[in-house]
């Protein structure tokens, strides 16, 4: 009996100590809930082993009061025999519900899942949710437009594919996607650039160091940005000759009107060059700079830019900044020394016969729109043609000029 009450009083003592500990730990109530709701599993497992403890005491308690009592162990023997069948039996039903059933990787990931949604783990945000429900549109969209462009080049329902091997028109199609991609993202690293210590990369990325030291020299990045912008023009009509659909081209048994809405009208195109070719490359190469130019492809690409504009066939534009520049009393804002009386005249000739191409090609276009000799909408009047079109040429300018001031 003192040897009881020494163990009473053990007890007691602990169980005020654990409290103690709790308190000073903080443990709060909402944690305690936490506990509280652990999974049956964890539950069981704890009863368990809780009972389990009780039946040791209980057997430790039994052999020292016989020891104490001086009574025969006889009758002691059999009630411990009794505990440890009582015991076994315990055991084996904690194993039988620890079993765990056979689940797939998605239910378990599911469950997975909404635990830890209940216990606060993850936070379902509406707004993220829309935006990923968004993405898989626009991801599903985009692999559909991939799937009935390639379907139609290997079907040889496209400009390109019915003169030539549908191989050679899917491989040059991609090169193209690929090539305009390292266009579109490697210009806003060379601007976004400029103002960074070259030093700073020389070492860890010598291949953009290659390109920014030729970008960056002298009046080259302005070179660079009109060569590139006549070159991504030109990708972007040779990838819509292998991959526009000829008329009344049918894939995959799709519907007419699915054909018509994707592939007829090139929305199915439009997304592919845009979100491949284009936006994916710009949003990256915004974030990975230095890595993104890192490579001699880009290096390729600044070269064709670069003679492209050597070529003269541009210089106009340099006639309207001048023009600018005059009117609003700034400086054209070149690095590059004053040119020689030879240097001077091939430039101003290159101006010249690059005006002289613009009015041309200015002169065709108005007249097939005056003529009704375009693809725009039956019904629509010539003059609302023209106004259009100067207008989306005014946007498009306005588009390109606001990306290039956002990476500067």
């Amino acid at each position: 009996s003192f040897i009881h009450s020494l163990f009473e009083l053990d007890v007691v003592l602990l169980h005020n100590k654990m409290a103690d500990i709790e308190k000073d730990m903080g443990v709060s109530s909402a944690e305690e809930a936490m506990i509280n709701e652990l999974p049956s599993t964890k539950k069981k497992e704890q009863n368990a082993a809780s009972e389990e403890e009780d039946l040791d005491l209980k057997k430790a308690d039994t052999y020292d009061t016989a020891s104490l009592s001086g009574e025969s162990v006889g009758d002691e023997d059999k009630d411990v025999h009794d505990i440890d069948i009582e015991k076994d039996e315990i055991m084996d039903k904690t194993k039988i519900t620890n079993q765990k059933p056979h689940r797939s990787i998605i239910v378990a990931g599911v469950e997975s899942f909404w635990y830890l949604c209940s216990k606060g783990k993850i936070k379902i945000n509406i707004n993220s949710t829309v935006a990923v429900i968004k993405c898989l549109i626009s991801l599903g969209l985009l692999v559909f437009s991939i799937t009935i462009i390639m379907a139609a080049i290997f079907s040889r329902q496209t400009e390109m594919a019915k003169n030539i091997h549908p191989i050679f028109a899917f491989i040059f199609f991609w090169f193209l996607v690929i090539w305009l991609a390292m266009m579109e993202g490697g210009q806003g690293c060379l601007v976004g650039l400029q103002p960074l210590d070259k030093s700073v990369y020389v070492k860890s990325h010598p291949v953009t160091f290659k390109n920014t030291t030729l970008a960056h020299k002298d009046d080259n990045m302005d070179r660079f940005i009109v060569g590139r912008q006549f070159l991504v023009v030109l990708v972007i009509f040779l990838i819509n000759m292998c991959g526009a659909s000829i008329k009344d081209a049918e894939v995959l048994n799709l519907p007419t009107i699915l054909t018509e809405v994707f592939l007829a009208s090139g929305v199915a195109m439009m997304l592919t060059t845009i979100i491949v070719g284009q936006l994916t490359a710009q949003v990256n190469a915004a974030v990975c700079m230095l890595d993104f130019i890192n490579s001699y492809f880009m290096l390729f690409t600044c070269y064709v830019s670069l003679f492209i504009e050597f070529s003269g066939m541009l210089h106009s534009v340099y006639l309207v900044q001048i023009i600018f520049a005059r009117i609003t009393g700034k400086t054209t804002g070149s690095s590059k020394p004053p040119r020689s009386r030879i240097q001077d005249f091939f430039f101003w000739a290159r101006v010249l016969v690059s005006f002289a191409i613009l009015v041309f090609a200015l002169a065709v276009t108005l007249q097939a729109l005056f003529d009704g000799n375009t693809n725009m909408w039956s019904g629509v009047p010539s003059a609302v043609s023209v106004v259009i079109f100067f207008l989306l040429l005014s946007f498009v300018g306005l588009m390109d000029g606001m990306q290039i001031a956002a990476f500067a």
